[in-house]
């Protein structure tokens, strides 16, 4: 699915939501490491997931116990949202 982000004055246009996640998740600049981009890309999947997650459970569309299971908590008794 393409879409297209106006941002300030700039207009941008991605061929899918995939191509659209890579490149504004990606933690490569110019002047990193490969270690140091290697580890923002990671923050930044987690910080996506989680937002991800936080849009869903808004929705009612995943539980606390599902969202825990998503990120690899398995609890052995429950998980719920607090306020």
């Amino acid at each position: 699915m393409k879409i297209k982000i106006e941002n300030y004055s700039q207009v941008r246009e991605y061929d899918s939501l995939e191509d659209y996640a890579e490149s504004k998740l990606d933690g490569d600049d110019y002047g990193k490491g490969t270690m140091e981009a290697a580890a923002d890309t990671a923050r930044n999947n987690s910080q996506a997931i989680g937002r991800l997650l936080d849009l869903m459970a808004d929705r009612g569309l995943v539980s606390a116990e599902e969202a825990a299971t998503i990120v690899g908590e398995y609890t052995s008794g429950s998980a719920v949202f607090g306020s």
